[in-house]
């Protein structure tokens, strides 16, 4: 449980918010939402890889951690597919996770027998995860551009298939590595992606519109100041869920090294605003990191280790 006197485990979730997230996992009506946060450990931050980006391909400006503009100049450089590929290479080269990790946020994750999990990482660590769950998993991902459009593998959805919770799906809002053409990497592409989402009412398939707007949505791997959940917000979330009246039950954001109690509260009071204020949608906001939260969430869903031995 997270010690609000300390100061050092952060601010969690109250017993009102605890339910409502507990009942819509129990109902399959809760999404998790999966960003690069979940993936610590195994693969570096975003601003990381620019700054290795950058170094090597001689990026030439100060903001050198912003893997956006970082990915744009190689793809002036090169082309557009090269710097999708080498970030596709990256990320296989570092292999899976340790899913046998204590709250291993992907392998939790499986754990929920979910029906549907949206993330917008490019590996595939979700599915995997499925996987040694046993679970009999589909991918999909955004046919976003003329390039992703005709990727010879069709949509799971051009099909009968329906997911439900042993039949699940990991859908790749932001394009996947086994598909590199298909990624939402440069400042151009997030601009093309949020372009097309506008102008395209089935932009999305009917089942990830319907899992967006009509279930409680859980975010692990995300910070405010991270661009893909801003770009998100903006672009998606704000115009789908307003007035819904459905709950984003938790966004991971790690509070700062030191920060007071204090702090931490008031941080959390204007991140409340912020997302009514620019999204007009209700997020609590869980303070603290992923494996932190998914610690709790294992023991308030009686969770044990004994599932996650029974899956390897």
């Amino acid at each position: 449980m997270p010690n609000k006197s300390s100061g050092e485990i952060g601010i969690g979730l109250s017993e009102d918010k605890w339910e409502i997230l507990l009942d819509r996992i129990e109902s399959e009506k809760c999404t998790p939402f999966i960003g690069a946060g979940a993936c610590h450990g195994t693969l570096p931050g975003g601003a990381q890889l620019a700054i290795e980006l950058a170094d090597k391909y001689e990026y030439p400006l100060s903001d050198k951690d912003d893997l956006q503009r970082v990915s744009e100049y190689i793809s002036m450089r090169y082309d557009s597919l090269f710097p999708k590929n080498k970030i596709s290479k990256y990320i296989a080269d570092k292999g899976l996770p340790d899913f046998n990790i204590q709250n291993e946020p992907h392998m939790l994750l499986a754990e929920l027998d979910l029906p549907i999990y949206i993330t917008t990482n490019y590996d595939n660590f979700m599915v995997k995860a499925l996987e040694k769950n046993n679970k009999k998993v589909e991918m999909d991902f955004t046919r976003w551009n003329r390039f992703s459009e005709h990727i010879g593998e069709q949509s799971v959805f051009d099909t009968k298939y329906q997911p439900d919770a042993e039949h699940p799906l990991v859908f790749h809002l932001h394009g996947c590595c086994e598909h590199p053409q298909s990624m939402v990497l440069t400042e151009s592409d997030y601009l093309d992606f949020l372009v097309n989402l506008s102008r395209d009412k089935d932009f999305l398939p009917p089942a990830i519109v319907e899992a967006l707007v009509g279930s409680s949505l859980l975010f692990v791997g995300y910070s405010l100041n991270d661009w893909t959940l801003r770009v998100l917000f903006r672009g998606l979330m704000s115009s789908m869920r307003a007035n819904l009246g459905c709950r984003s039950i938790a966004v991971q954001l790690a509070p700062e090294k030191g920060m007071s109690v204090e702090r931490q509260e008031r941080a959390r009071k204007f991140l409340d605003d912020y997302f009514d204020r620019h999204f007009k949608v209700e997020i609590d906001v869980y303070w603290g990191e992923a494996t932190q939260f998914m610690t709790e969430l294992r023991e308030r869903c009686g969770l044990t280790e004994e599932v996650k031995k029974n899956a390897g």
